[in-house]
């Protein structure tokens, strides 16, 4: 899911985009009212996603932060990623489920990554570091953004955050599941 403007997108397990309905079901999301602290442009084309965090992360005015993005500018190739649709009762973890989830490719495209940055003190309880969704502008395409690079300018708005609010499940089944179990994802 990516939510930019207030309209969240699902985005399928086949790479298929349509706008998201109340009866839609969530295991997890990250959501903010962005109110824009800060503006800036990466105006050199050709820009990979390391130097484009790179870059991000010098512009914060601390690591000790939560961030909010909205980054907007056209992409010469991006890959992009999902989940695949679990079923009860949910054995897999992180772990297995990165290294086996679909992946998305696009070319010459324009659109939004939206997206977050964590400090490194939040440990498993969300992802820590930068962590960006895409969604083009056609509303075709989009998903977990893993590589791209730049086409041209990225106009790159900040909204720096000092509050951080953790809603969990008032259920039975979060009640007595089990959190043994390493999930956070480590990438080799």
């Amino acid at each position: 899911m990516v939510m930019v403007d207030g309209t969240p997108y699902r985005i399928r397990e086949d790479g298929t985009v349509s706008e998201g309905t109340d009866n839609d079901k969530l295991v997890y999301a990250n959501a903010v009212h962005f109110q824009e602290d800060d503006e800036f442009e990466i105006t050199q084309t050709s820009v990979s996603f390391d130097s484009l965090q790179s870059r991000v992360k010098r512009q914060l005015p601390s690591p000790n932060y939560f961030y909010a993005f909205v980054i907007k500018g056209k992409f010469a190739r991006i890959k992009c990623g999902g989940l695949t649709k679990q079923e009860r009762p949910f054995v897999d973890g992180l772990d297995v489920l990165i290294p086996n989830h679909p992946v998305f490719n696009a070319t010459d495209v324009s659109g939004t990554m939206a997206g977050f940055y964590c400090p490194d003190f939040i440990g498993n309880i969300n992802t820590k570091g930068f962590h960006f969704h895409f969604i083009s502008d056609d509303r075709t395409f989009g998903g977990h953004v893993m590589e791209m690079k730049t086409a041209g300018p990225l106009v790159v708005k900040m909204d720096q955050k000092a509050n951080y609010s953790l809603q969990l499940p008032d259920n039975a089944d979060f009640g007595e599941v089990s959190f043994e179990k390493e999930f956070q994802y480590k990438k080799d």
